[in-house]
C-alpha cells in the first residue's frame, strides 16, 4: 500500500472509533430522553382519564336522578291502579307503559355509562403500569448513559492524541479532501472490486488497478472520489498483465 494511502487508511480507522464511540453515547442520551417523553405521554394520557371519569360521573348522576324520577312515577301510576284511583284506566295505563320504557331507556344507558367508567379505570390502571415501568426504565438506561458514557469518553481520550498525530502527517491537499469527506459524513476509501469501484460501481482502468494494488501511487475513484483500496485478499491485480495494463 502507497504510504500516504495508509496514512489516509490509519486515520479513517482512529476516526471510525471516535465516530462508533460518539455514536454509541448518543444513542445512551436518546434511550433516556425517548423514556422522558414517554412518561411525560402516561402523565397526560392520565390527565385525561382523569377527565373524562368526571365526565363519565357527572353523566352517570343525571342518569341516575332521572332514574329514580321515573321509577318513583312509576310505582306512584302502579298505586294509582291498584288503588282504582283514576277513572281514566287507559290513559294511566299508558303512563305506565311510558315510564316503564324510560325506565328501561335509563337503566340501559346507565349500563353502558358503567362500561365506559370501567374502561376509563382500566385504562388509567394501564397507563399507570406503563409509567411506572418506564420510569424503573429511564432509571436504568440513565445509570447505563453515565456509566457506559463515562467508559466512552475515556476512550475517546485516549484514541485523540493518536487521532492529531495521524492528521498532522497529511499534507495539505490530503488532509483538505480528508475534511471534505468527513464534513459530508461520507467514507473516505473505497476498495477495488474486480475492475469496479466498491462504493459507485464506476469503472476503474486497469493501469490505475495495477498501480493502487501495487502500491505505486494513489489514486481516486473518478466517480465518487474516494480513494481507491487494493481488492481486500485478492491477488486478481497483482496478476494483471502490464502489457494489458498499459493498454
Amino acid at each position: 500500500m502507497h504510504p500516504d494511502l495508509k496514512l489516509i487508511v490509519d486515520l479513517w480507522a482512529l476516526d471510525q472509533k471516535v465516530d462508533q464511540a460518539r455514536a454509541r453515547a448518543v444513542v445512551l442520551k436518546a434511550v433516556v430522553g425517548e423514556l422522558g417523553d414517554l412518561i411525560q405521554a402516561k402523565i397526560l394520557g392520565l390527565e385525561v382519564t382523569v377527565i373524562s371519569a368526571r365526565e363519565s360521573q357527572i353523566r352517570e348522576a343525571a342518569i341516575q336522578v332521572d332514574l329514580d324520577k321515573y321509577i318513583m312515577r312509576t310505582a306512584r301510576t302502579k298505586k294509582l291502579l291498584d288503588g282504582h284511583q283514576m277513572v281514566d284506566f287507559a290513559t294511566v295505563e299508558k303512563q305506565l307503559t311510558q315510564c316503564g320504557e324510560h325506565v328501561n331507556r335509563l337503566e340501559m344507558d346507565m349500563l353502558v355509562e358503567m362500561e365506559v367508567a370501567e374502561g376509563i379505570s382500566l385504562e388509567a390502571q394501564a397507563l399507570k403500569a406503563a409509567q411506572s415501568k418506564a420510569e424503573q426504565n429511564k432509571v436504568t438506561a440513565h445509570a447505563a448513559w453515565l456509566d457506559e458514557g463515562r467508559e466512552l469518553r475515556k476512550e475517546i481520550e485516549a484514541i485523540w492524541p493518536d487521532r492529531i498525530k495521524a492528521a498532522a502527517e497529511l499534507n495539505r491537499e490530503l488532509e483538505k479532501r480528508y475534511k471534505g469527506f468527513r464534513e459530508r459524513s461520507q467514507e473516505p476509501v473505497s476498495a477495488l472490486n474486480g475492475e469496479f469501484c466498491s462504493a459507485c460501481h464506476v469503472s476503474v482502468q486497469a493501469q490505475m488497478r495495477l498501480e493502487v494494488s501495487t502500491g505505486r501511487r494513489v489514486h481516486n475513484c473518478r466517480g465518487c472520489g474516494r480513494w481507491l483500496l487494493p481488492m481486500p485478499e485478492s491477488t486478481d491485480e497483482g496478476e494483471l498483465d502490464p502489457n494489458d495494463a498499459a493498454a
